[in-house]
């Protein structure tokens, strides 16, 4: 195709598999006479986000191999630039991608046509997330295990964590004020959805759409070790919007007031509170299944 160049980023944890598809992608590309450029990424996040920012403008397209925290990246790059981002799942959650593929979608095809859309992100203060932003429990979380290996967070390790840490984590009093919700409560967590699913295929916000211009808020309130338990399982299936001490709300921003709390954003740790979280309507360009 006439004056079009992809560039292919590939964060190297994702090792074999991830060389795996980059051969797929490969031949993909080549069978409809694509060229492209391959850029792994690097430990210094920061680093590998200001050359992707420099680097992306000579491109027309640009595709990801890798998780959440890969697109957490890409999504603060390309975020208002007309580049459209197509994702081959490869991390150790892939839960943004639970959002926009369905089991039998070709996701190659998917990331070699032209058929993009314009979907939301949300902001917290100055920084883009994809998916998913939470405070409390899973925050806390995030801030504990950062700097491990990738390989921590795969299914069962993840899991693990979270159950471990579950043991000894006591709710924070946590102020969320937004146009329609304010609670000044002993909070488990409070997660902000532009996505749906977290954790590793949790459905923490089911009702959320990346092309509403709103957040879904779930709040989960004070509950015991065995309700906090029991609560986790039902994330995996989303049916714990109807429990006790739970509080689901649609907005287009909420403010966390609270001091000092830890902040995941897509899986990474970002800093701590105070916050204003956002949605910033349609300002990034996705590949999704035609």
């Amino acid at each position: 195709m006439e004056n079009k160049k992809y560039l292919v980023v590939v964060n190297p944890l994702t090792a074999k598999r991830g060389q795996r598809y980059l051969n797929k992608l490969s031949t993909s590309l080549k069978a409809i006479k694509i060229s492209y450029d391959v850029f792994y990424t690097e430990e210094n996040s920061h680093q590998t986000e200001r050359k992707l920012s420099e680097l992306v403008t000579g491109y027309s397209d640009v595709v990801a191999i890798g998780g959440d925290g890969t697109l957490n990246m890409l999504s603060n790059v390309l975020a208002h630039k007309n580049i459209p981002l197509g994702i081959i799942p490869c991390g150790t959650g892939n839960d943004f991608s639970r959002h926009i593929y369905k089991k039998h979608d070709d996701i190659f095809k998917t990331v070699t046509q032209e058929y993009s859309i314009k979907v939301d992100l949300g902001k917290c203060e100055q920084r883009y997330f994809i998916n998913v932003l939470g405070v409390g429990y899973d925050g806390m979380l995030a801030e504990k295990t950062r700097g491990d290996k990738k390989i921590m967070f795969r299914s069962f390790f993840y899991l693990w964590n979270a159950l471990k840490y579950l043991l000894v984590y006591k709710e924070k009093n946590i102020e969320i004020i937004s146009s329609c919700f304010h609670k000044h409560d002993e909070t488990f967590m409070a997660a902000f959805g532009n996505g749906t699913f977290f954790g590793n295929g949790m459905n923490i916000t089911p009702n959320a759409d990346i092309s509403d211009g709103l957040l879904d808020c779930c709040w989960v309130g004070k509950l015991g070790f065995i309700k906090k338990y029991y609560c986790l399982i039902k994330l995996y299936s989303g049916k714990h919007l109807y429990s006790k001490n739970i509080e689901y709300i649609q907005a287009k921003e909420f403010e966390v007031k609270t001091k000092g709390l830890p902040i995941e954003a897509d899986g990474e740790f970002i800093g701590y509170t105070p916050a204003l979280i956002q949605s910033e309507e349609k300002v990034l360009l996705l590949k999704v299944p035609a």
